[in-house]
């Protein structure tokens, strides 16, 4: 089978299918949809990766982190997949969340809401990862991430860009397509012109969208000072010098998402204001990211910082 739209939508096909079941196997795994799709479309697995990439990149799907890549132990990486409807995502946390409070009132003979059980067990998640209730209890914290993140940015997740988007990514990456290709409306075109004033006024490879109307942090005097000043203090001198504001929108306009994950992993951000404030300028980075092309391959660090943030905020809840 050639690159065409017909595997495009075999692939969108098979995981939104998925998505409407009523049990464990609704959310489709990456190993699984491969093995399925290569055989039924006589494709290699190469190419279905390909398939799922142009999907994320387009917003038609989101992925949930089930097993991290560990090469020491020759463990690869497992996403699992859901489509990006707010019904399809409420129905399944509310589905996962039901079977989180069945699992552990049969493995630690106690009945508790959801909340309460993932405030308790995610401490153990590095332990208990491999395991269902482990899995079960990630995929309800990240479904909850996801039902938020698109009721707070539903015009980033609508129908016409998502289609618009795809056709644009499976023909630049030599997929073939034989459907008409939707006009802009006029709201895409309006984008379309942001983008290209944006990216013409973007090219110090910063991200111009965080920094408040009438000033970017990196043009300030204060940025300077601050430069100067985080080379010889420590953190927290500088947090309380600059403020979390303006610390992480200077890291972000670097890029520098896996640092201020760090930061939050090894608990030298740990105040719950701290990690809010975080997150809520994290929320316009994920708003813009495809107004940003470079953003664009930073989206799994974004996401996987996205996910530390609300992991800490239990933790310190």
């Amino acid at each position: 089978m050639k690159l065409s739209q017909d595997i495009i939508e075999s692939v969108f096909r098979q995981i939104e299918t998925r998505n409407h079941a009523s049990n464990n196997q609704a959310i489709i795994h990456s190993d699984e949809l491969k093995n399925i799709l290569s055989a039924q479309l006589g494709v290699s697995k190469d190419i279905i990766a390909q398939v799922v990439s142009i999907l994320l990149d387009a917003h038609k799907i989101l992925h949930i982190e089930i097993i991290a890549e560990d090469t020491a132990r020759n463990i690869d990486r497992i996403d699992g997949f859901v489509v990006t409807e707010l019904s399809v995502i409420r129905n399944l946390k509310s589905y996962f969340e039901k079977q989180l409070i069945i699992l552990y009132e049969k493995q630690y003979h106690k009945n508790m809401g959801a909340a309460s059980i993932i405030k308790e067990l995610f401490g153990q998640m590095h332990t208990i990862n491999m395991t269902e209730i482990g899995q079960i209890l990630n995929k309800t914290i990240i479904l909850g991430e996801y039902e938020k993140m698109i009721e707070k940015d539903f015009t980033t997740y609508s129908h016409e860009w998502q289609e618009k988007k795809m056709i644009e990514l499976a023909v630049e990456r030599g997929f073939r397509w034989h459907s008409d290709i939707p006009e802009l409306n006029e709201e895409n075109k309006s984008f379309e012109t942001d983008l290209k004033t944006e990216s013409a006024d973007n090219n110090d490879q910063t991200i111009s969208a965080i920094i408040p109307e009438g000033m970017r942090a990196v043009d300030t005097e204060e940025y300077t000072d601050f430069t100067d000043k985080s080379q010889k203090y420590p953190l927290n001198r500088i947090l309380n010098i600059y403020g979390i504001d303006f610390f992480t929108k200077i890291y972000f306009r670097r890029y520098k998402f896996g640092y201020i994950q760090q930061l939050i992993e090894d608990r030298q951000i740990t105040r719950k204001s701290d990690l809010f404030q975080i997150k809520e300028i994290l929320a316009v980075v994920k708003k813009n990211i495809l107004k940003d092309r470079a953003l664009t391959e930073h989206r799994e660090e974004i996401y996987s910082l996205d996910k530390a943030i609300t992991h800490a905020m239990f933790i310190h809840n």
